[in-house]
This record gives C-alpha cells, structure tokens and sequence, in this order.
C-alpha cells in the first residue's frame, strides 16, 4: 500500500506541507492565484536545511547514549554517527550556499517586476528545483531513508 510505503512517506509529506504553504499564500492574499505562490525553492530549502540541522541533533544524542557502552554494537553506532554527522554537516553547507543562490534569484527578479519569461523559468523552476533537489537529498542520500 502506498501509505505504508517510506519513500512515500519520507517525500510525501513535507511536499504536503510546501504545498498547503502556497495555498494558505493564496487564502491570506484573499484574491485569486498569482504565479508568487508557487515560488516555493526558498521555502523548500528552509525546509530541507531544518532538517539536516534536526537530524544533526538526533545523531549526537545517539552518540551521546552510546558513549558509555563498551560494547562492539555501541562502537559501531559511534562510529555511524561519526561517519552520518560528516556527511549531514556537507549537505548543510552545500544547502545554505544554494539556499545563498535561490534568494540572489529572488532578489534578481523580484515579485513586483511583472510575469515576464526569466521570473518564471529562474523562481518558478530553478529555484524550486533546487529546494526539491535538497529535500530529495536530504531524505534519501543523508537520512538514508532506505536505511
């Protein structure tokens, strides 16, 4: 079943989430859609960059739990989360620099400049490339979902 699926799950729901974020954009404007509300490669980034901070934060906790164990199961689990922590503090500096790029795009083409073509192929799909792309890596390389 889909909804007993982790992959669904794991990318499933912050897109949810994006998405009613765009929505409620719109219900607090109160008039109809604008391409603004989809601009959403600044809010998925957060996103993304939210949660390699939260999991960094799970990992040292484990580390911590284990530390006073001496056992080889408790060695291996330092050592993962050694390794996890290195890979988690690479993505964080690899999001916050593109984070970086999708706000010099919004600043480059501001909501107020119009509908022209370079807004909407720079804030409607780069940038929100970019913010899925994070939340993708996020989700299956760096929290391993498959793990």
């Amino acid at each position: 079943m889909i909804f007993t699926n982790r992959y669904f799950i794991a990318a499933g729901i912050p897109f949810l989430l994006i998405f009613l974020g765009a929505i409620s954009r719109k219900l607090i404007r109160a008039k109809p859609w604008i391409r603004d509300d989809f601009y959403l490669g600044v809010d998925l980034s957060i996103a993304a960059i939210s949660a390699g901070l939260i999991y960094n934060f799970e990992l040292i906790t484990a580390k911590e739990a284990a530390s006073g164990c001496s056992t080889e199961s408790c060695r291996a689990l330092i050592a993962s989360a050694d390794t996890r922590l290195l890979g988690n503090a690479g993505f964080l500096v690899a999001a916050l620099i593109l984070f970086l790029l999708v706000l010099s795009f919004h600043q480059d083409n501001p909501g107020n400049a119009g509908t022209s073509r370079k807004q909407f192929v720079y804030l409607g799909i780069v940038s929100n490339v970019i913010g899925v792309g994070l939340i993708a890596l996020f989700t299956l390389v760096v929290k391993g979902v498959g793990r």
